[in-house]
């Protein structure tokens, strides 16, 4: 590198070809090196300019704060580790660090506490050097403000998350109330998690209510109510975030909904949403919410449905009266000898009579709560584990005195073990249109076989496991949107299919949990970095391969390598119920071989130049997914006869069986 008062020349110079047929040699290099050299010794470099010395000080140009706990400083020249001493900043509190960035003329200053919103602070910067030493003459002064973005008091106070029409839940809504003091632009505000969806330019005054629904049509005709329609997604049955952020992305409400425990289990397919009457109250704590007491109307097959889109708390009674009779909405058992039933309406002392409910055994009593929709059934023998009772009901009636048309039966698994089961693999993009290949596996990690009957997929998906599911020890289990599916797909058996939802190609929450609510196992999946991007749409899914590591780290997990078929003109790479396809793991990465296929288009004759070490293995595939041919490469040349193959467009994959490595090309055959 020559330095010169009016120019910088900075060289790189590299042995290899110039690209004109002529390489470099080491002699070349050492001679223009010593030109150099000698050039500036005399002080007479080809431009004629001698070099001067840098004898300025650096001079701060800027102090920007960031954020509340970033400051950024900009210098006229690139400074010295003195930038990077923290006693030479002083005047906004304690700093943690700072660092030097954009090719060392600016310094990003880390504080331990944050600046308070709207405060002047006098930052004082002094004693810092230059790359040539020179110091500052006196120190600077800055007077630095933070000031808070502004993020509405927007609170999410109604939620129809499972209406009591069966499977397509078109009354699903979220209605948003402004509890600020003043209006709010709602431009470019949205839902990021829960469901999709960015508002328009549109003004929420304050006090006033907007709502958004899966379907706005039916919201109109069914609750006389207008709304926005959300672009994509569905509110999970079994619960899960509900997230609303700024333009800016700063989080404005997040609700973390849920279908058990506080929260009421009978807006859970019942009829009713959950409504939070008081805005000022926390709304992520389920005791706040309650079920709607306002009658909206039946829907085609009778069901009764209790909501107030758009509006506040009102009571509006069933004008014809109550004529419908009650119905369970769930029964499950908390403990060894206790069981709650929910009903979707208050129910009468009918309910209590322990010879209404049988399969249990003995009931010591039946006891309502105080909204008289629930009852516990106190047992009194103990439920043995994973032991499956089918609980018969009949014969309650409600307060207006409707009695059950007919026995209902339920499913009671009581198992509250807790063995070391792993979320290994994730499949949530597969790249078709619907994401028909979705499915995730669970690997049991002990040493003896675990029996799951009656746990649950509470977030993500919705899935209670039946009676007599084992995952024998060092095994897998697959749950999948559709079984069978995927066991055509990838040749296995033994899949489980969830009950409804989906996994989102943005990432969510998957958790399990055993029957009295003990976390499992939960991963908190993203389509982003540290997580492999490859899984968001390529065809892959994503693989946990180190049990003893946390698969909450996206860092620890790597999109699968193993080329499974051609499904819908979508190369699917992935290992359920079988484990990482690796030699090792850090093998992970090298996925490209070192091969070349020619001509492409081709007509008779394929050629294939093998520069690895090992045999490969090629396959080619129609867009349909159907396997041509499948040929083996154990030498550095082959030529394969295509002259039989269709004229069309093919997916040719070219696999490394001994370290899975691969690479897929699409080839035209004419």
């Amino acid at each position: 590198i020559a330095l010169y008062k009016d120019n910088i020349i900075t060289s790189t110079l590299r042995i290899g070809s110039l690209g004109n047929g002529s390489d470099y040699v080491q002699e070349d290099i050492d001679s223009l090196i010593i030109s150099m050299l000698r050039s500036v010794e005399d002080g007479l470099p080809a431009s004629g300019t001698p070099y001067v010395a840098d004898t300025i000080a650096p001079i701060v140009i800027s102090a920007t704060v960031l954020s509340d706990t970033i400051i950024n400083i900009a210098f006229t020249e690139t400074v010295d580790t003195t930038a990077e001493n923290i006693n030479n900043y002083t005047g906004v509190g304690n700093i943690i660090s700072a660092t030097r960035v954009a090719n060392d003329t600016e310094v990003s200053l880390l504080l331990s506490t944050s600046l308070i919103s709207s405060q002047n602070y006098n930052l004082n910067i002094n004693n810092i050097k230059d790359t040539a030493q020179n110091i500052m003459d006196s120190s600077q002064t800055f007077v630095v403000m933070y000031t808070a973005p502004f993020i509405p008091n927007l609170v999410i106070t109604e939620i129809m998350y499972n209406g009591p029409e069966s499977g397509s839940d078109t009354t699903e809504f979220i209605e948003i109330y402004n509890n600020d003091t003043v209006a709010v632009n709602l431009a470019g505000y949205s839902f990021t998690q829960g469901v999709n969806f960015t508002f328009p330019s549109i003004t929420l005054d304050t006090a006033e209510y907007i709502v958004v629904a899966i379907d706005s049509l039916v919201m109109q005709n069914f609750f006389a109510v207008s709304s926005y329609q959300w672009t994509s997604g569905s509110l999970s049955n079994g619960g899960e975030d509900i997230v609303l952020v700024t333009d800016n992305g700063d989080t404005v409400d997040v609700v973390d909904y849920n279908d058990t425990g506080v929260w009421p289990n009978q807006a859970d397919g019942g009829g009713y949403s959950l409504v939070l009457c008081n805005p000022d109250v926390d709304n992520n704590n389920g005791v706040n919410w309650t079920i709607a007491q306002s009658f909206v109307g039946t829907n085609a097959i009778g069901d009764s449905v209790w909501a107030n889109p758009g509006m506040t708390c009102p009571y509006v009674p069933n004008p014809n009266g109550d004529t419908i009779a009650p119905i369970v909405s769930s029964a499950s058992s908390f403990s060894s000898t206790q069981i709650r039933v929910v009903f979707d309406e208050a129910v009468d002392v009918s309910a209590e009579n322990v010879a209404n409910y049988m399969g249990l055994g003995t009931i010591s009593s039946a006891v309502r709560n105080v909204a008289l929709n629930e009852v516990v059934l106190n047992l009194a023998t103990t439920l043995n584990i994973a032991q499956e009772y089918i609980l018969v009901i009949n014969n309650i009636k409600d307060t207006s005195n409707n009695i059950m048309q007919t026995a209902q039966s339920f499913s009671i698994i009581f198992n509250d073990i807790i063995p070391d089961l792993v979320i290994t693999e994730i499949m949530y993009n597969d790249l078709s249109s619907v994401d028909s290949l979705e499915y995730f596996e669970i690997y049991n990690n002990e040493s003896s076989d675990a029996n799951i009957s009656g746990f649950k997929i509470t977030k993500g998906v919705n899935y209670t496991f039946p009676a007599n599911t084992i995952i024998a020890a060092g095994n897998y289990l697959v749950i999948a949107k559709d079984d069978t599916l995927v066991n055509t797909v990838f040749g296995i058996l033994g899949t489980l299919q969830w009950t409804d939802g989906g996994l989102k190609n943005s990432g969510e929450d998957i958790e399990i949990q055993n029957t009295v609510g003990d976390i499992i196992d939960y991963v908190n999946y993203s389509d982003s970095d540290p997580w492999p991007v490859a899984a968001d749409g390529s065809g892959a899914s994503m693989e946990f391969c180190n049990i003893g590591f946390d698969n909450n780290n996206g860092a620890n997990w790597f999109a699968a390598l193993k080329f499974v078929t051609v499904f819908k003109a979508d190369s699917i790479f992935g290992t359920p119920s079988i484990g990482c396809y690796l030699n090792s793991i850090n093998e992970i990465n090298s996925n490209v071989l070192a091969v070349k296929v020619y001509p492409n288009p081709a007509s008779d004759e394929l050629y294939i130049i093998n520069k690895n070490s090992s045999e490969l293995r090629l396959e080619l595939y129609s867009i349909g997914g159907s396997l041509q041919f499948s040929y083996l490469v154990n030498r550095t040349r082959a030529k394969i006869d295509i002259s039989s193959i269709n004229r069309g467009v093919y997916i040719l994959h070219i696999i490394d069986d001994n370290n899975g490595m691969y690479k897929t090309e699409k080839l035209v055959i004419f």
